[in-house]
């Protein structure tokens, strides 16, 4: 397709040239002569004119045989064939592009098995999932923010106020250090006094805010084997699944979210598919601290992680 294009091209350029050049010297002017020595066209001339060497050397013969050359009209003619064949080359070129962009059906794969993408969105269309997004989040935080405010006021209702203030010096000594530099002698304090709150404490709501703290501090250090702990000791009890660390943060999903990433990214495809469809059904409603594609961390309605982590998982 590609060579017959530039053939008709190439030949169009040459006839055009031909034209123009015996035109002149019908006018009365001197013959041109060529710079180039005469080539052979690897164009058919008898169907798409006489070539640019076959031009300049028809002016070499004789100023009687220039005299000859086309008239006016004739020019015209050939100038009316040369635009249509630009005309036709257009058309060419324009049925070469790609096709236009056509969604696949519901229901289809491609040709790995894999479903399809969903089409770009418009910027209209962005715009409102954006804002839907943020209502998502902001109507999340609210609710976040009340069950803070129940599950603490839980604690100190339940261990009175002696008993909540030991609660919460040990939670002060569990909680990770924001220093960059932790001693082993801190991170066995820190362990320590974790183990107590778990020991005495095993129910109360600040105990899962030092577990689930802990184990984030932890997936930030890549410490699978560690992060998968302390997520088993969120989950076997029910009173740690709505945990909320003192930054804001809805602690299962997050971690659900960092486990389900790298069992997909060791090949583990049983256990990630397991742990989101956990996710999706405790926390589908939820928002989600995840990064973006440019290393930044975000607020994600769950459902959009779950999507793009179950579109990785078919991958």
């Amino acid at each position: 397709m590609k060579l017959n294009i530039f053939a008709l091209g190439f030949s169009i350029l040459a006839f055009a040239l031909s034209v123009f050049s015996v035109y002149s010297v019908n006018k009365g002017s001197e013959p041109a002569v060529s710079v180039a020595p005469p080539q052979e066209s690897t164009v058919d001339s008898t169907e798409k004119g006489p070539s640019v060497g076959q031009a300049s050397s028809s002016l070499d013969d004789t100023a009687d045989e220039a005299k000859t050359g086309p008239t006016v009209e004739d020019v015209t003619k050939a100038l009316a064939r040369v635009q249509g064949r630009l005309a036709n080359l257009e058309d060419m070129l324009d049925g070469a592009g790609p096709p236009p962009f056509e969604p696949p059906g519901a229901g289809s794969v491609d040709q790995w098995g894999r479903p399809p993408r969903p089409a770009p969105a418009g910027p209209l269309e962005k715009l409102a999932t954006d804002f839907e997004r943020q209502k998502r989040v902001a109507e999340r935080r609210e609710s976040l923010d009340r069950v803070v405010e129940q599950n603490t006021s839980r604690d100190f209702d339940t261990y009175g106020e002696a008993g909540y203030q030991k609660l919460v010096s040990l939670y002060d000594s569990a909680r990770p250090s924001a220093s960059s530099n932790r001693s082993t002698e801190e991170t066995e304090k820190r362990s320590e006094a974790l183990d107590q709150m778990v020991e005495e404490y095993p129910d109360a709501y600040t105990t899962s805010v030092a577990i689930a703290e802990n184990a984030l501090d932890l997936a930030l250090q890549e410490d699978v084997a560690s992060v998968e702990s302390y997520y088993q000791m969120l989950t076997q009890n029910a009173g740690y699944s709505d945990v909320v660390t003192s930054q804001g943060v809805e602690a299962v999903p997050v971690i659900q979210t960092y486990l389900a990433r790298q069992y997909i990214e060791s090949g583990k495809t049983a256990e990630a598919a397991a742990i989101l469809d956990n996710l999706e059904a405790s926390y589908g409603d939820s928002v989600i601290m995840d990064r973006t594609e440019l290393g930044t961390v975000a607020e994600k309605p769950a459902a959009e992680v779950i999507q793009e982590l179950r579109m990785r998982l078919t991958q």
